[in-house]
């Protein structure tokens, strides 16, 4: 082992911030933030990414020969090389991106844009030198195995329906953990499972029953999880993992039975793969569901290549863009985002068309360029390589001696989720156990191809060296116990951060919940820790480390004055980023709950203050903008209510600002498009003549008409169409909106009384009661409160009142909708009252 390798006490704590790292990835839920749990977990790991380069920096100023050489030596690494390479194309892609401030920072729910790559890829820098020794690669695949444990525990929680907290979906069961969707857990345990597994193997061959029994059981529980998650392609994966398991756990052994069984193994698992593929696929009609959905995604994306200029092909459109430049692309077929809120049309599905759609054939091609020396370099560490297919090193810390399962897991994780990857997306918890393992890779090649600096076997060890020897190990043993400590609590404080506050929210019994739920992730942590057992390997290990020759020695020698300013500038551009880019998103985020909070509780003049404030943390993000336009637009409806026409139109104008300087900043984005739709139809309902309110109305439907065409398949777009079409009378052409509307949602409420109105106006009762029947089976309570709604906003409205009548009839509320036809009738015209008539003979014959 080098001496460069010797951890110092800032050496420890970005090994401490990259487990950190870890746990925030697979744990952290942020119940005071509205960015989204994903662009959270980003938001953190690009903070603790910062943190590590300025411990990085700062650490070696000491010993830079030590650490020239440590830099040399990671540059010189292909791993190393080829993540630049990576991250070259993804700054290439963001310069030539369709909106480059969009995929510069990212944007909720997802957060993954420039910035949060190079905070993975510097993870990697940083802690990749400071994984080659055994000890530092246990301890963080200790690290992995107890947020295993943590996640496994959340997701047993909610298997048993005793979840803390209330998701936006529901998932009918299927465990999420604090990832928020059944499928970002289950391509996280593709990662993890092989890893447990081979840590059991490991302890088992060590004769370690205990530890072995814990990893074992830490691996099964994982798997049970895996399966209730039912996510088809992250358990393609996972037997996909099996079989690398076990071929190389063969390919790797010396002895000719072992290869042959690991065969034997692997092929028996390919066989049945393929068969249950094959009975699978023949006992569905067609491919329906998500599988559907898939394939339609993804020719979706071959379209928009097709209908794109060349040059995207090369240098694609740059991250987070395939939520502008896709929608055009979507066939009907595929569900709508709002609709659906678990499907996300913002990415392809799929790892090879992501990677072409972010960064072209250039990302792609860096990205395989990775792959394939991650894996040729995973391969070589288990032991296997071309021409001898099993090839054992006598040095300690090398796969021969204590880790060459380490090295076959990590290799069936990798090739696992190569498969999963290819049915799923990029995820915070992927991507940081994808870089993480990347660096325990690199730092395991340069330690293998060291020179070994320690003693000969057969040197005399002086006394005095014996005595430092033990008392390095009693020092290292403490340090261990302090480490694990530390974790564990870091683990445990993530998970009650994320649990307690929502949980109390909803009342106290959801506290034993909470109780519960951190009592059995205790439980898994503690898995983890039994798992590790004991190393005896370690401990030459560290004797080795003291010998250092003199020659070597005298090459360590003091910063120079180059060194110190580029450490200073390290420092000075991590705290400028902190302090300029990833703390006041968090705080949008925070304010962005506060003022919808606000909003909600029916206080717009404090959510636009609020949301104001939301908007001036941190302009990039586009929701802000949209929440503090939809306030003032909710202080303007205030304003009309109470007669105020000044405050109304002051309102109104603020809104359409605030949105018109959003789109400013992002023009491609077509929601800030369909919001100022919004904006207009709202405008144009308390307009002060009807001249005005045609005016305001033929604005909308422009408006609308312009979200249309980059947008064709929204329904939200044909309804807000139709609605305004409606408003100016022009029936024809709002039937056909919202007829497309409906045929694209089924599901939507509001859709359906649109239509029900537009055929009453129509005279078509018949139609009518159908579509407020569909309504009412969707949602009777709700339905009714729209329309009483619409009433309210439209007293003088004779139609408004004629709606609801139709829909009481339709309810059978025979008294209700008497009521509500006099009042119409009141309003009404004598050359308009036929059709009131005729209600009053359909509400007549109600029992």
């Amino acid at each position: 082992m080098s001496p460069f390798a010797r951890p110092s006490g800032l050496d420890r704590a970005v090994e401490l911030l990259a487990c950190a790292a870890l746990a925030v990835a697979l744990l952290f839920q942020n119940p005071y933030g509205e960015l989204g749990p994903e662009a959270d977990r980003f938001l953190m790991l690009q903070i603790l990414a910062l943190l590590a380069l300025v411990l990085a920096a700062v650490a070696p100023l000491a010993r830079a020969g030590a650490v020239a050489r440590s830099l040399r030596d990671l540059a010189a690494s292909p791993l190393a090389r080829w993540g630049l390479a990576l991250g070259g194309t993804a700054v290439v892609a963001t310069v030539a991106a369709v909106d480059p401030l969009r995929s510069l920072f990212g944007a909720p729910p997802r957060l993954f844009g420039l910035a949060s790559e190079l905070a993975l890829l510097a993870l990697f820098g940083v802690l990749a030198p400071r994984l080659r020794a055994a000890e530092a690669r246990g301890r963080w695949e200790t690290a992995g195995l107890a947020a295993t444990g943590a996640m496994v525990a959340y997701a047993l929680v909610q298997w048993a329906g005793l979840d803390p907290l209330r998701w936006q979906v529901d998932w009918q069961g299927r465990p999420t953990a604090a990832q928020g969707n059944p499928l970002f857990l289950a391509q996280a345990l593709v990662f993890l499972i092989p890893v447990a597994a081979g840590r059991a193997v490991t302890r088992w061959r060590a004769g370690q029953s205990v530890a072995a029994l814990a990893a074992s059981g830490l691996a099964l529980a994982a798997v049970a999880v895996a399966l209730r998650t039912a996510a088809r392609g992250p358990l393609l994966g996972l037997a996909v993992a099996a079989i690398v398991f076990a071929a190389l756990a063969g390919l790797s052994s010396s002895r000719g039975a072992a290869r042959r069984a690991g065969a034997a193994l692997a092929g028996l698992l390919v066989a049945a793969v393929v068969a249950g593929s094959w009975f699978a696929w023949q006992g569905a009609e067609r491919l329906t569901g998500t599988a559907g959905q898939r394939l339609l995604l993804w020719g979706s994306v071959v379209r928009l290549f097709e209908a794109s200029p060349s040059p995207r092909l090369v240098v694609g459109f740059g991250p987070e863009s395939l939520a502008i430049v896709l929608p055009p692309h979507l066939p009907p077929e595929l569900p709508e985002r709002v609709w659906r809120p678990d499907l996300y049309h913002d990415r392809a599905h799929n790892a090879v068309l992501d990677a072409l759609a972010t960064g072209g054939i250039l990302r792609l091609a860096a990205g395989l360029g990775l792959a394939f020396v991650a894996g040729l370099t995973v391969l070589r560490l288990a032991g296997v390589r071309r021409g001898n297919l099993a090839q054992h090193s006598d040095r300690p810390g090398a796969a021969g001696v204590g880790e060459r399962w380490r090295f076959v897991a990590l290799a069936a994780a990798l090739g696992g989720q190569a498969v999963a990857a290819q049915f799923g997306v990029a995820t915070a918890a992927t991507a940081t156990l994808f870089w993480l393992s990347l660096a325990l890779l690199a730092g395991a090649a340069a330690s293998s191809a060291e020179p070994d600096l320690s003693p000969a076997e057969g040197g005399a060890k002086p006394a005095a060296v014996g005595k430092r020897a033990a008392e390095e190990l009693r020092r290292g043993a403490r340090r261990a116990v302090r480490w694990r400590w530390t974790v564990a609590a870091g683990m445990l404080a993530l998970v009650a951060f994320g649990a307690w506050v929502p949980a109390q929210r909803e009342g106290d019994a959801m506290g034993g919940r909470v109780l519960l739920l951190l009592l059995l992730a205790a439980g898994g942590i503690g898995l983890a820790f039994a798992s590790a057992g004991s190393t005896p390997g370690d401990a030459p290990e560290r004797q080795r480390s003291r010998a250092v020759p003199v020659s070597v020695v005298a090459s360590v020698r003091a910063a120079s004055g180059p060194a110190k300013a580029g450490a200073a500038t390290v420092v000075m551009g991590a705290l400028a980023s902190l302090a300029l880019v990833q703390l006041p998103q968090m705080a949008s985020g925070v304010a962005l709950k506060q003022g919808r909070t606000a909003l909600e509780a029916g206080r717009p003049d404090l959510a636009v203050a609020i949301l104001a404030r939301a908007e001036r943390l941190f302009p990039a993000f586009e929701d802000p903008s949209i929440a503090l336009a939809r306030a003032e637009q909710r202080l303007a409806e205030r304003a009309a209510t109470t007669g105020d026409a000044v405050g109304r139109e002051a309102g109104f104008g603020r809104a359409a600002a605030t949105l018109a300087e959003a789109r400013r900043r992002h023009p491609g984005l077509s929601q800030l498009a369909l919001e100022e739709a919004h904006l207009a139809a709202r405008r144009a309902d308390g307009a002060a003549s009807g001249q005005e309110q045609a005016a305001l109305f033929e604005s909308a439907v422009a408006s609308y008409r312009e979200v249309l065409a980059s947008d064709p398949q929204s329904s939200t777009v044909h309804r807000g169409l139709g609605a305004a079409l409606l408003a100016l009378g022009r029936l024809e052409e709002a039937g056909r909106e919202l007829e497309t509307s409906v045929r694209l949602a089924p599901r939507s409420l509001e859709s359906w009384l649109l239509l029900g109105r537009l055929r009453l106006s129509a005279g078509d009762e018949r139609a009518a009661r159908e579509a407020f029947q569909a309504a009412r089976e969707l949602d009777a309570v709700r339905s009714r409160r729209l329309l009483e709604g619409l009433v309210r906003a439209r007293p003088a409205d004779p139609s408004a009142l004629r709606d609801l009548a139709l829909f009481e009839i339709v309810e059978g509320r025979r008294k209700a909708a008497i009521a509500a036809i006099e009042r119409a009738m009141a309003l009404t015209l004598p050359q308009d009252l036929p059709p009131l008539v005729r209600l009053t003979g359909l509400a007549a014959a109600l029992p």
